[in-house]
């Protein structure tokens, strides 16, 4: 567990309280609902007051997906309630309580509250603050509530839950195999495990064996289902499903992935009488949503700061990822870009820097010193010289960035330079932005 970026926060009690919850941490983390079920019934099973749960899992967009799902519901007046991860600058993000943000004073309140009930129980962060986040929400009303989950599915701490209006299964790639098995197979599986007896699913773009097994269990489970290429499609910059025909030309967020997982979003609005949908609300509302660190271009401090530079952030940090950005960067026209990267420890660097090397890149930069469990950055330069990449390894973030306008001095004609690798990177660059 990587728990480096964790533990900073402005609020020093916050820090103090996230200090000793890491504490409780298991030495190994065995997957199950034990835990997460034993601190939920003391608090009263906080989670079985509350109605109206969209469940969003799958290994790339689910951020998205709740992000836009969120923005079209708010826009509509409704009042949500949000539970995502992981956070990029504070670990208040996590926690949306009726369309705002956690408060400092909340969080801390909310958080010292589970520590004491849980009574010195070894039981993992993001068991503990998935528990604060449903005994926040049963205190707050809302109309919805969206459950980004963590992961997995089967043994995730959001899915406690024995019911909801919809589950949303966002792409599936291999991700996390220590935890979830080595084969997509067994990866699906696990993410199926959100699946309600007798409810509705949304299945993204996938992978034809995934898709099987999620139709085969849908079945199993007497689901409804909506299913990408058979009931919806997306062409061009429309989404078609049923009679509609839905533009999503206006959608602010980069990349060809995001009317899907913008298609998502909508068809859990159009299936669900609890959820609004508004057609001549839509281009405004998509139009005007934010998600920092997808494809985003910076344009804060560090674009002034580096001004000769033009700075994209991704937080692509597994090989699904890293090819979504390959294919991006092409339909861009971005030629030879520079890509400054770090790549947690558990992701498979091999194969990320095999689909990056297909982006044409004209160098990486490795940077050290980052608040994250990373490959070595020479084992990675190994990798990239060997794939004849041209490769370097810098002293931090600041001396890449710095490497970057020297080389861009040089080449005068092309000065893109991508951010990317893990969140603890682009959670840096964000931080010196602002």
């Amino acid at each position: 567990m990587q728990f480096k970026r964790y533990i900073s926060h402005s609020d020093k009690k916050i820090e103090k309280v996230i200090r000793k919850l890491l504490d409780l941490h298991p030495k190994s983390i065995d997957l199950s609902l034990g835990r997460i079920k034993k601190i939920l019934l003391k608090l009263g099973n906080p989670q079985n007051k509350i109605s109206n749960y969209i469940q969003v899992a799958g290994t790339n967009g689910k951020g998205s997906t709740s992000t836009i799902l969120y923005n079209l519901q708010k826009a509509m007046g409704r009042k949500v309630h949000v539970y995502r991860s992981p956070h990029l600058l504070k670990l208040n993000e996590r926690v949306v309580i009726a369309n705002k943000q956690i408060s400092n004073k909340y969080l801390l309140q909310i958080l010292e509250e589970v520590y004491f009930v849980n009574a010195g129980e070894k039981i993992t962060f993001f068991e503990i603050l998935t528990a604060a986040a449903f005994l926040a929400f049963s205190r707050n009303y809302a109309d919805l509530v969206i459950l980004e989950v963590g992961l997995g599915g089967r043994f995730d701490a959001t899915n406690i839950i024995k019911k909801n209006l919809t589950s949303i299964i966002t792409t599936i790639g291999n991700d996390h195999k220590e935890f979830l098995g080595s084969d997509l197979s067994s990866i699906a599986k696990e993410k199926a495990g959100i699946i309600k007896t007798n409810g509705k699913l949304i299945i993204s773009k996938q992978k034809t064996t995934v898709n099987n097994i999620l139709k085969e269990i849908a079945i199993d489970k007497n689901c409804k289902t909506y299913i990408y290429q058979k009931d919806w499609r997306v062409k061009g910059f429309n989404l078609y499903f049923k009679k509609n025909i839905i533009s999503l030309k206006e959608l602010s967020l980069e990349g060809r992935h995001q009317y899907i997982n913008a298609s998502c979003a909508i068809i859990s609005c159009l299936i669900n009488k609890e959820l609004y949908f508004n057609l001549a609300l839509l281009d405004h509302t998509i139009k005007r949503i934010v998600w920092q660190g997808r494809l985003q271009r910076i344009q804060g401090n560090l674009a002034k700061q580096y001004s000769s530079l033009k700075l994209w952030l991704d937080v692509a940090h597994n090989p699904l990822a890293f090819n979504i950005l390959k294919d991006w960067i092409i339909k861009k026209g971005i030629e030879n870009p520079i890509f400054i990267i770090a790549i947690g420890i558990n992701k498979d660097y091999v194969k990320i820097i095999k689909n990056l090397k297909k982006a044409n890149p004209y160098l990486v930069l490795l940077p050290k010193g980052l608040k994250l469990e990373a490959h070595d950055p020479n084992k990675i330069k190994k990798k990239c010289d060997d794939l004849k990449i041209k490769c370097l390894v810098s002293e931090n973030l600041d001396s890449a960035l710095k490497e970057c306008e020297v080389i861009i001095e040089k080449r005068k004609n092309n000065n893109q330079v991508i951010i990317t690798g893990s969140f603890a990177i682009v959670s840096e660059a964000i931080a010196f932005d602002q």
